[in-house]
């Protein structure tokens, strides 16, 4: 009894290890359960991230589209669901427009019926179609699309959507319909040369090559074909194929680019375009592009001769305008010279006259004022008649003022005499040629006309001039002609100098000129300065611009100094230069040959 007690207590107090098993089970369980959560938990975050990050490449994908392509959605009866702004800024249709209509809106009618069936059995089928189309916007314009219609197939592979991808070549038409024209006169060359056509892989392998005709220096199928590019085109043209080939699979979008090579000494224009053509795999189009480059370079060429050619034309119609000017200012001048000349003669004759009888009557009133003292002193007491009128007329003033009545004529009749000399001088109409004058006494003529001017006016003190004579030989010159371009320079410095109240000064200078290593004086050097406020650097460099004037409407004609310039620079084979700061008044330099250069 006592062995059976002590055998039930220990069979109480062994453990179970049936329970043992379970509690065991359960807490592996319980592991195998945390850990699929957490592998879980890590999945369903990793989807989600690359659902985010397919997410922003879509967008990308879409971004870029937007930018670069037309983009329309329609449904599978063709009722366009959505269209992106390029699809508005080329149809000229708004948006609001667009929607639920057909892209029959923007048919042209150039494509035949045969073309939209094909178009319509491709995309139907589930196929993508690809092709070239021209449409007409709301304005009427025609334009060509090259497009890509990629159907959306449900789970009975019938298609519920289709997606349009449009890319515009108008130009690229217009240059081809050029380059067909030009080349229609010789339809078998053209039928002679089919493009290059091949397929690469992923990898950059050729598995199809279609080489073009007439292309002798292209390689033949047998050796391209399971080739990589680098094996078969050159180090540069396989670098940029392979740059093509992973853009084109990256955005599965047509890539375009043209290229040279030198075959034969001679350059070779290529345009190449990549298709996608399945998720791995590309079709490369490459054709001979030569013959349009050439007749872009020759159109460039062409544009630039017209250019020139306009450009010639201007300028030979400002030398013209130049010139017209020049002769109706010459005629100006020819004109008031000639009126000058006339009055100056026509006022010599009876200046003349007058200046030769006043020294006679001079001789003949001091004979009578002599005779009347003679009377006087033997006659000292006249009669009461006599009386009177002496005292009426005033004698004894008459006999002090006469003399001097005749003087101031005599000046007055010597004054007229040079004024008409002057005016004789500064026509020069007797010296058309060259000859040699003196330049001080053409300068004074011309101060000596512009004397009215030079005297006080009205809120303007007299201008007073400072001469600084060198001692110049004669000159060999057209007189005439310099004494306008003085005449014109100092007319603009003193109506320049009449806009400001402070005195004005005009300083002429004359000087000789030295060169060569014996010094010899063979120019003379004339400075003519004002103390005006001088001329800004925007304005300088337009001075002897024809037409060019800083003066108000109708009082200046913009001539004066262009044809001084052309006066000192062309007649007389000298220069002319302004020196002027604003504020430090104005200097012309004018230098000129002492002896005109031998023809």
């Amino acid at each position: 009894m006592d062995s059976k007690i002590v055998s039930n207590q220990y069979e109480t107090d062994a453990p179970d290890f049936h329970q043992i098993g379970a509690f065991l089970r359960s807490k592996t369980l319980e592991k195998k359960v945390i850990s699929a959560y957490g592998q879980a938990l890590a999945e369903h975050n990793y989807m989600e991230e690359e659902h985010r990050r397919t997410v922003k490449e879509l967008s990308d994908i879409k971004f870029a589209l937007d930018k670069s392509a037309i983009v329309a959605i329609t449904d599978d009866k063709g009722k366009i669901l959505y269209a992106n702004d390029k699809f508005t800024e080329l149809s000229k249709y708004r948006r609001d427009e667009l929607i639920g209509k057909n892209h029959r809106l923007v048919n042209s009618g150039y494509h035949p019926k045969e073309f939209f069936q094909e178009f319509w059995t491709t995309i139907k089928g589930g196929r993508i179609w690809r092709g070239e189309i021209k449409n007409r916007a709301k304005d009427g314009t025609e334009y060509w699309v090259y497009t890509t219609v990629v159907p959306f197939v449900n789970q009975e592979g019938k298609p519920y959507q289709y997606l349009s991808i449009r890319f515009e070549i108008t130009e690229r038409k217009r240059i081809e319909s050029a380059l067909r024209e030009s080349e229609a006169k010789n339809h078998s060359l053209i039928n002679a040369i089919p493009d290059l056509m091949f397929r690469l892989n992923k990898n950059g392998i050729f598995i199809d090559y279609f080489p073009a005709k007439n292309h002798h220096h292209l390689p033949r199928t047998a050796e391209v074909l399971g080739k990589t590019v680098e094996e078969v085109l050159s180090v540069d043209l396989a670098y940029w194929t392979r740059q093509h080939l992973e853009k084109t699979i990256k955005t599965g979008e047509v890539q375009c680019g043209e290229y040279v090579i030198s075959v034969d000494d001679t350059r070779q224009y290529y345009e190449a375009r990549y298709v996608p053509s399945s998720h791995d795999t590309v079709l490369a189009i490459v054709r001979d592009i030569t013959e349009r480059k050439q007749i872009e370079a020759e159109l460039r060429l062409s544009e630039k001769r017209e250019r020139d050619r306009a450009e010639q034309l201007e300028m030979a119609l400002l030398e013209l305008k130049h010139t017209q000017s020049q002769l109706i200012q010459a005629e100006k001048m020819s004109s008031l010279g000639q009126m000058v000349a006339g009055i100056a003669h026509e006022i010599n004759n009876p200046v003349s006259f007058i200046y030769g009888n006043l020294i006679h009557t001079s001789d003949y009133i001091q004979d009578l004022l002599q005779l009347l003292q003679l009377y006087q002193q033997h006659y000292p007491q006249p009669g009461s008649e006599i009386q009177a009128i002496i005292e009426d007329i005033d004698l004894d003033f008459l006999i002090e003022d006469l003399p001097n009545m005749l003087g101031s004529m005599n000046m007055g009749a010597d004054r007229i005499r040079e004024i008409v000399k002057s005016l004789r001088n500064f026509s020069r109409l007797d010296e058309a040629e060259m000859k040699a004058v003196d330049i001080h006494e053409g300068i004074d003529n011309t101060l000596l006309i512009l004397q009215n001017k030079l005297k006080a006016t009205v809120g303007r003190p007299e201008i007073r001039v400072i001469k600084e004579y060198g001692n110049l030989p004669l000159v060999e010159c057209y007189p005439s002609q310099l004494n306008q371009v003085f005449m014109n320079i100092l007319a603009n410095a003193i109506d320049a100098l009449e806009e400001q109240p402070a005195p004005g000064e005009l300083t002429i200078k004359t000087q000789l000129q030295f060169s060569g290593k014996q010094k010899t004086a063979d120019r003379v050097l004339i400075s003519l300065a004002d103390n005006g406020p001088g001329i800004p650097e925007t304005v300088k460099g337009r001075l002897f611009d024809p037409f060019f004037t800083t003066k108000p409407v109708g009082k200046g004609t913009g001539l004066g100094l262009s044809i001084s310039h052309q006066i000192v620079v062309e007649k007389h084979s000298g220069t002319i230069a302004c020196v002027s700061h604003p504020g430090e008044g104005t200097t012309f330099l004018i230098s000129i040959p002492l002896r005109a250069a031998k023809d």
